[in-house]
């Protein structure tokens, strides 16, 4: 996974969709708060700062809006 994250810092994970749906499409709140403990966790080892969610339709991208 850190493999992937340090060459592809924009992608997104089950994680993501996960913390941001999954109370919705009927997860437990453990797991919503271990998905979004486990996104936050992929953005720091992307080196993503200022994070940015958009919504687009039913999901959302996640902007990095540093400019380093």
């Amino acid at each position: 996974m850190y493999d992937a994250l340090t060459a592809h810092p924009n992608l997104i994970t089950i994680e993501d969709f996960i913390s941001q749906y999954g109370e919705k499409w009927g997860f437990d709140e453990e797991t919503v708060e271990k998905a979004k403990r486990n996104s936050e966790l992929y953005d720091e080892i992307a080196n993503k700062k200022d994070l940015v969610c958009r919504g687009f339709g039913d999901f959302y991208i996640k902007l990095n809006t540093s400019s380093t």
